[in-house]
């Protein structure tokens, strides 16, 4: 057979196989596979190489149910952690639940992947949610390929336990760490801080204390309005109460 009618046979055959699937039951569909007729590497191409993470699936989810019970939170990250740290302490005591915050200034996602540190703090509080305060001493990175490495890194000294990332609250136009957490983690698990007005320190870039009660009240709201994966009971506290094991470690501020 000429090679022209060798390809025009062999687009056939694709598109025969194609229509055939879309038809067939889901049940059986599922147990197809097309890498056996030599299809996967091309479709997987056309598709832009990668599956869809587990996190960007449940971006369309439904609202799940609020989790009632009493929560261990651990919350890490640089020194931007500690001024949410401040004022979700006061939701934790209101609802009955227990923070801890591990604040290490100046870091970055690479001292909390490579490093054991996570790891050791995850054992320590045991945690039923995690809140990870991170991208704030990247925001000048380009190497979104190595901050993605990090970050699924992070992810796995995590584990199964619900987390939740707080993105940067940016005082300059980032190079990408935004979407690239976003893309991580899905709509439903990071909270956009980029965009939020907040009253700054003499450095302008920490939030001050007020400015840090206006940025963990915006994360509360969004974690309450049903866009966000993983809800607990988070109702607004009338009063302060700061009373939470805040540790420090390493390096300085940025």
């Amino acid at each position: 057979m000429k090679p022209t009618l060798q390809l025009i046979a062999i687009f056939a055959l694709a598109l025969v196989i194609f229509v055939g699937y879309a038809e067939v039951p889901y049940d059986v569909a599922q147990a197809l596979h097309l890498k056996q007729i030599g299809l996967g590497s091309d479709v997987e191409a056309l598709m832009g190489g990668d599956t869809q993470s587990d996190s960007t699936q449940s971006d369309n989810g439904q609202a799940e149910p609020v989790d009632t019970a009493s929560q261990r939170i651990l919350l890490f990250g640089d020194s931007m952690s500690q001024l949410i740290a401040l004022r979700l302490s006061d939701y934790a005591n209101r609802n009955g639940h227990t923070l801890t915050c591990v604040t290490w200034n100046g870091s970055g996602t690479r001292q909390w992947a490579e490093t054991d540190t996570l790891r050791r703090y995850m054992a320590m509080v045991r945690p039923t949610h995690g809140i990870v305060c991170l991208g704030s001493n990247e925001l000048y990175t380009a190497d979104m390929k190595g901050c993605r490495r990090r970050a699924e890194l992070i992810l796995e000294k995590i584990g199964n336990v619900p987390t939740t990332w707080v993105g940067p609250p940016n005082w300059c136009e980032d190079k990408g760490i935004n979407d690239l957490l976003q893309t991580v983690m899905g709509k439903r698990r990071f909270f956009m801080s980029k965009g939020l007005t907040l009253p700054r320190q003499k450095d302008g870039r920490h939030p001050t204390y007020q400015g840090g009660v206006v940025w963990t009240d915006h994360l509360v709201d969004w974690m309450n309005s049903g866009q966000a994966a993983h809800p607990f009971r988070l109702e607004k506290p009338e009063r302060r109460c700061a009373r939470y094991p805040q540790i420090f470690i390493g390096g300085t501020n940025r």
